[in-house]
C-alpha cells in the first residue's frame, strides 16, 4: 500500500497483460476476473459517462456560454417557412438544456458500475484466498465488516475476534461478510 500516485496502476487491458506476464499462474484468476470488469458495458459507460459528466455538470460562465445550440446570449432566429432570418442576441444568457436527466442516468450507470466492480473484488478475494494454501503452507480465513471498514485475516485454527476458533467450513469459503 502506498499514497504515492506514481505506484497506483491504472485498471486497463495493458496493465492487466503486463501483470499476466509478471504475476505467478496462481494468481491468473483474479487478473481474468479484473479483465472481465474493464470488458464489461458497465466498465464502459462508467467511463465514459465519468469524461461527459466533467463537462456537462459545471455553470456556465462568461467565458463558457453555449454548452448546447439552445444556451447562450445568442439564438438563430427563423421565419415561418423554417428559413434563418438573423440571430438574437440577449443580455440574459439561456441555460444549457443538454445535462437534463444526467443525473438518473448516471445514478443508473453508476449502480451498474458498483455491482460489477463488487464481482470483480469478490472473484479477487476468493481466488487470492485459494491461491494462499499453493503460495504458503498455512490455510487462512478472511472476515470483512458489513461496511468494509474493518476486516480481519487469520491463519486456520486461531482464535477469531470472538474469541472461538475458527471452524474448517467457515476457512473453506473465500469471504465472510458480517450481516450476511
Amino acid at each position: 500500500m502506498t499514497d504515492s500516485r506514481e505506484a497506483w496502476l491504472s485498471l486497463n487491458k495493458p496493465t492487466i497483460a503486463a501483470l499476466r506476464a509478471a504475476i505467478p499462474p496462481e494468481h491468473h484468476e483474479s487478473l481474468n476476473a479484473l479483465d472481465n470488469l474493464v470488458g464489461s458495458s458497465a466498465w464502459q459507460n462508467a467511463f465514459d459517462t465519468r469524461a461527459e459528466n466533467f463537462h456537462r455538470w459545471r455553470k456556465e460562465h462568461e467565458s463558457v456560454m453555449g454548452v448546447d445550440q439552445h444556451s447562450g446570449p445568442g439564438h438563430d432566429l427563423y421565419d415561418r417557412h423554417g428559413a434563418h432570418i438573423g440571430v438574437a442576441v440577449s443580455a440574459q444568457s439561456r441555460p444549457h438544456t443538454i445535462s437534463n436527466g444526467l443525473t438518473a442516468r448516471t445514478t443508473y450507470i453508476a449502480g451498474d458500475a458498483v455491482r460489477a466492480i463488487a464481482t470483480s473484488v469478490e472473484a479477487v478475494l476468493d481466488d487470492t484466498l485459494n491461491a494462499l494454501p499453493q503460495i504458503t503452507a498455512t490455510r487462512y480465513a478472511l472476515e470483512i465488516s458489513h461496511d468494509g471498514k474493518s476486516r480481519r485475516v487469520w491463519p486456520v485454527g486461531r482464535p477469531n475476534a470472538a474469541g472461538g476458533v475458527v471452524p474448517a467450513a467457515v476457512a473453506n469459503r473465500s469471504a465472510r461478510c458480517d450481516g450476511d
